[in-house]
């Protein structure tokens, strides 16, 4: 992402009331950060390459919940 990382996004959304309640999903190349990211209480983390049908099941169960 240009201008910060999707860690810093994440630090910055969850300290925004108007957007921390908006669900995250974090695709990373980078195995050993699921621990890290997963700490940052977003809805769900996949590594890449991504499963495409468990992503979108993800995004498909997230906007109707």
């Amino acid at each position: 992402m240009p201008g910060m990382s999707g860690i810093e996004f994440r630090r910055v959304q969850r300290n925004d009331p108007r957007i921390a309640q908006v669900p995250v999903i974090v695709v990373s190349g980078v195995a050993n950060m699921r621990k890290e990211i997963q700490s940052m209480g977003v809805a769900r983390c996949f590594t890449k390459p991504v499963d495409v049908p468990a992503l979108l099941g993800a995004v498909n169960e997230l906007c109707v919940a």
